[in-house]
């Protein structure tokens, strides 16, 4: 199944498909879990508080955008030293990706119980995976889509009226 995308040039050729288990890598992965359960939880009280959106947002990510700033000067690669085309895709990528998803998971929140959105948002990494192998042609392992079907699998359960309780 490797390099099955519309573009086999950029599929990954060499090295493990999965790799041993990374106890940071897991502990920062609870760390985000954590956080993200808790950005969403502020998210629904500041717009339950009728905060408008576009400030949420705009906030969110400046306080975001300064806060990848500080590791970002000290990469090797750092971002800030690309040409002006590559930092306005740069930005242009940041809009589309994250001002105007949030403000989609936004809009949705404002409608739906939280609990239902938060589950509902569990789909954006099985889409960032098929879009890795459709746009990117990022080679795809079986454990890979048993991973997405699992996962497909448990959202739909969370979201069945026994789940709700």
């Amino acid at each position: 199944m490797q390099g099955r995308g519309p573009n086999p040039h950029l599929a990954r050729t060499e090295g493990p498909a999965v790799r041993e288990p990374n106890p940071l890598g897991l502990f920062m992965g609870m760390v985000t879990a954590l956080t993200y359960s808790a950005f969403l939880l502020v998210l629904k009280s500041l717009l339950a508080a009728e905060i408008d959106l576009p400030s949420i947002l705009f906030w969110t990510a400046l306080i975001a955008a300064l806060l990848l700033l500080l590791p970002a000067a000290w990469e090797r690669n750092n971002p800030l030293d690309e040409p002006p085309a590559a930092l306005g895709w740069l930005v242009l990528h940041a809009f589309l990706s994250s001002v105007l998803g949030w403000w989609l998971i936004a809009r949705g929140m404002e409608r739906l119980p939280v609990w239902t959105a938060s589950t509902l948002l569990l789909v954006q990494p099985v889409m960032t995976f098929a879009e890795g192998w459709a746009v990117l042609g990022q080679a795809v392992t079986p454990a890979q889509v048993l991973g997405v079907v699992l996962a497909l699998a448990g959202i739909r359960l969370a979201n069945t009226p026994e789940a709700r309780g």
